[in-house]
């Protein structure tokens, strides 16, 4: 077994699709699909895609096959440069993957966030004042507790740039 440490798909902004968002911004959708193994271990980070800090998240939406025992997902931030963890359950935290969620019955990736607080750039969410620290940071999940068996892991994640 090991721990898992990767990009699920290689560069920023996959399967991106831009709208026009009201003159305050694009509005940007991906898509992302990635398999756990029955071999990670707890602690892997399954890195989604870099989201500049002046970004706002609306809506990211977790659909998955049932993941024996994965019992505890966060959605958060990781530095781009070191890859080390920002905040990593800063959008959702111990989300149980353990029962299939298929369409209709996705799991929220922002139920960490107040509602209070929705709308605000990814630098704010973060405690920032500014984006002098990162531009861009990496939008992961970490899997506290992954589970004994395979399985996949979709990801619907909607911003504005």
């Amino acid at each position: 077994m090991a721990v898992e440490d990767k990009y699920v798909i290689l560069g920023t902004y996959p399967n991106a699709i831009s709208a026009n968002a009201g003159g305050s911004g694009d509005l940007r959708k991906s898509i992302l699909s990635f398999e756990v193994a029955a071999a990670d271990d707890d602690g892997s980070v399954y890195r989604l895609m870099q989201i500049n800090a002046n970004s706002i998240i609306s809506d990211i939406k977790i659909g998955n096959d049932a993941i024996t025992a994965g019992t505890s997902y966060d959605i958060g931030f990781y530095d781009v440069e070191s890859g080390a963890v920002v905040d990593k359950d800063e959008l959702a935290a111990t989300l149980d993957l353990s029962s299939a969620h298929a369409s209709g019955s996705e799991l929220s990736g922002i139920s960490a966030v107040d509602v209070a607080n929705r709308g605000k750039k990814v630098y704010e969410l973060l405690g920032l004042t500014s984006t002098t620290k990162a531009v861009a940071y990496d939008l992961c999940i970490t899997a506290n507790t992954v589970g004994t068996a395979a399985g996949t892991i979709t990801v619907f994640i909607e911003w504005i740039a």
